[in-house]
C-alpha cells in the first residue's frame, strides 16, 4: 500500500462511492505525485537526484557503501543448504549502481496469491520481475548489484527467501536494515531504491521504473511525455510527435468503447474541448483506450476531436497502470509543464456543461475551499483543513461556509504572491492547505471521521438531544500522507478556526496517528464507474 494501512481504509471507502471512481484518491499514486513533483521531465542520465529525504548530506557524498550499508553484506554460498557468507560492502559493490530491493515475503505471497486466484498478470511477485532485469543487466554487461533490504519479516522467512536470491542483503539482525527503511521512507511494497556507484540517488521509483522498462539501466525516472510514447494518432489516421503537445494544457482521457459512463461522458468532453479551442486558449487532449479490439479503438475514437496512442504501442498499457488510474472514465489534467493540476476532470467539464457553460473554469485548478464529495482527490495532495459539516442544518453548514471559504482563498492567495516572490515570503506566508467541508452524511465523511478519532453519525439523530455533542460542527487537520491528524474540540466557528490556523501556521499542532477501527470501511463494488482490469 502507498499509504498508511488508515489511509488505505479511506481510500477503499471512497472508491465505492458513485461517480467518485475518476476521482479516486488512490488514483494519485506515487508516480502522479513524483510527474507531478518534477515538472514532468525526465531526469537527466547524467546525474543522480540528491534527495534530503532519504539521506542526509554526509551520506550522500560518501565515497563507499560502507557508510549507507555497513562495512558487510551477505552472499548465498549453497542455496541448496541455505549457507550464506558474508562479503566485504566495499569490494562487492565498488563501481556498481546498487538497487536497494525493499520487500516483505508477506506481500509477496500476496502478490503471488493474487495471480494465482484472479488470473490477472499485473498481480505477480517482485522477486520475478527483479531476477528478471537482473539476469539482463548481467547478460548486457551492466554494472548493477541488488541489495535485499526485508522489511518486517522473521529471521526464518527472510533466510528462506534469500537462498534463491543471485544477489545481496543486508543482514536482517543489522539495525542497518532498520535505518535503510526509516531514511528511505518505505510506504510501499515492493520498493526499489537505486544508487548510483557515488552512493547517490538516481531514483526512488526504481521498481516501477524496472518493471515497466527492464532496457533502460540505470532507470532514472522518465518524464509525462516520454511515458505516453514518441508517436500519436488522429481519428483519420494522420500521424503527429511530441511536438504536437508542446505549450498546451494536457489532458489525459482513460476511456473505452465498451464503458457506457464513458460514452455518456466523450460528448461533454468533446464540447467543452471545442469550446476551449475556439476560446483561443491551449488544449490538447490524448486518448489512451482500454478497448479490447483494434476495431473498437478505431470505431470508438473516430468520434473524438483530439489524438490518441496507437492501439498497437505498448505505452497505451503502461500509461494507465503507471498513473494508478482504477476506473473509467478517467481525464487528468497536468499543465503546460506536465505538472498535475487534477485527477478530477471529469466531475469539473461535467460541471461546466451542466451550468450552460462548457470549460468556463478551464484548466481547473483546485479551488481553496470544496465540498468533500467534490474534490476528495485533495486529500491526497497534502495537508487538509476539514470542516466537519455533516451534522449541521443546510441554513448552518452555509453559515459556516461563509465564513471559512473567504479565509481559504485569502490564505492560498498569499501562499501563491509569497512563491512569486520567494525567499523568505515563503517561509512567512500561510501554509498551504485545502478546506474540504463534509456536508453530507455518507461512507466518505463517516471513514474520515472514523480516522479523526470522531463519533460517526447518523442523519436521525439531528433529532435526538441526545446526540447534540456528536452533530456540532468540528474540524482540524487532517494528513492522509502522514497517516496524522490534529481535531480540535473548539466547535466550529470563525474565532476559533482563526486561532487553529495561526498554531498550524506556527508549527504548534500537536499531529496524532489516525485511528483503526477493526472492521472498517471497505470497498464495494458500487458506483456508476467501470473497473479498470483491462489494464491489470
Amino acid at each position: 500500500m502507498k499509504y498508511s494501512a488508515a489511509a488505505s481504509l479511506l481510500l477503499a471507502a471512497a472508491s465505492s462511492l458513485p461517480g467518485l471512481a475518476s476521482a479516486r484518491i488512490h488514483g494519485l499514486n506515487h508516480w502522479v505525485h513524483r510527474v507531478s513533483v518534477r515538472g514532468g521531465q525526465s531526469e537527466s542520465t547524467g546525474s543522480a537526484v540528491e534527495d534530503p529525504a532519504l539521506f542526509g548530506d554526509e551520506e550522500l557524498a560518501a565515497k563507499t557503501f560502507k557508510d549507507i550499508m555497513g562495512s558487510s553484506l551477505l552472499k548465498v554460498a549453497d542455496a541448496s543448504k541455505g549457507v550464506t557468507e558474508e562479503v566485504e560492502t566495499g569490494a562487492a559493490l565498488e563501481g556498481k549502481h546498487v538497487a536497494l530491493y525493499f520487500t516483505s515475503q508477506a506481500v509477496e505471497e500476496q502478490l503471488a496469491g493474487a495471480n494465482q486466484e484472479e488470473g490477472r498478470p499485473g498481480f505477480v511477485a517482485s522477486s520475478i520481475v527483479m531476477k528478471s532485469v537482473y539476469e539482463r543487466a548481467q547478460k548486457a554487461g551492466q554494472p548493477l548489484e541488488v541489495v535485499y533490504v526485508p522489511v518486517q519479516d522473521a529471521a526464518e522467512k527472510t533466510q528462506e527467501a534469500f537462498k534463491d536470491m543471485p544477489w545481496l542483503s543486508v543482514k536482517p539482525d543489522n539495525a542497518t536494515a532498520i535505518n535503510l527503511i526509516r531514511k528511505a521512507g518505505v510506504s510501499v511494497l515492493p520498493s526499489v531504491v537505486i544508487l548510483d556507484p557515488q552512493g547517490k540517488i538516481i531514483t526512488t521509483d526504481g521498481y516501477t521504473n524496472m518493471a515497466y522498462f527492464p532496457e533502460d539501466f540505470p532507470w532514472h525516472n522518465k518524464g509525462l511525455r516520454d511515458l505516453l510514447g514518441p508517436e500519436f494518432e488522429r481519428a483519420d489516421g494522420t500521424k503527429v510527435g511530441p511536438e504536437a503537445l508542446q505549450g498546451k494544457v494536457l489532458g489525459l482521457y482513460f476511456s473505452a468503447d465498451w464503458c457506457a459512463p464513458c460514452k455518456q461522458f466523450t460528448p461533454l468532453l468533446k464540447e467543452t474541448y471545442e469550446a476551449v479551442k475556439a476560446a483561443g486558449k491551449e488544449l490538447e487532449i490524448v486518448y489512451i483506450g482500454s478497448d479490447k479490439e483494434e476495431s473498437e479503438q478505431k470505431s470508438y475514437f473516430g468520434t473524438m476531436p483530439w489524438l490518441a496512442i496507437p492501439y498497437g504501442s505498448k505505452h497505451r498499457a503502461i500509461v494507465p497502470r503507471l498513473l494508478g488510474v482504477q476506473g473509467l472514465p478517467t481525464l487528468l489534467i497536468f499543465d503546460e509543464n506536465d505538472k498535475l493540476i487534477t485527477a478530477n476532470g471529469r466531475m469539473d467539464v461535467t460541471k461546466d456543461v451542466q451550468t450552460g457553460t462548457p470549460g468556463a473554469n478551464f484548466p481547473w485548478h483546485p479551488k481553496p475551499f470544496a465540498d468533500l464529495s467534490d474534490s476528495p482527490e485533495a486529500l491526497a495532495r497534502g495537508p487538509v483543513v476539514m470542516l466537519f459539516m455533516d451534522g449541521a442544518s443546510k441554513e448552518d453548514q452555509a453559515k459556516l461556509s461563509a465564513i471559512a471559504k473567504p479565509l481559504a482563498e485569502e490564505r492560498a492567495a498569499a501562499f501563491s504572491a509569497a512563491l512569486e516572490q520567494g525567499g523568505a515570503a515563503v517561509l512567512e506566508a500561510p501554509r498551504k492547505a485545502t478546506f474540504l467541508a463534509a456536508t453530507e452524511i455518507d461512507q466518505l465523511s463517516a471513514t474520515i471521521r472514523k480516522l479523526s478519532g470522531l463519533e460517526e453519525i447518523q442523519g436521525k439523530w439531528k433529532f435526538m438531544k441526545s446526540k447534540k455533542d456528536a452533530m456540532r460542527p468540528r474540524f482540524g487537520l487532517v494528513s492522509i500522507i502522514e497517516g496524522k491528524r490534529a481535531i480540535s474540540e473548539e466547535t466550529l466557528t470563525e474565532e476559533a478556526l482563526k486561532a487553529f490556523l495561526a498554531e498550524f501556521d506556527a508549527g504548534a499542532l500537536e499531529l496524532e496517528p489516525f485511528t483503526i477501527q477493526e472492521g472498517g470501511a471497505e470497498g464495494g463494488e458500487g458506483g456508476d464507474d467501470a473497473d479498470a482490469s483491462a489494464f491489470q
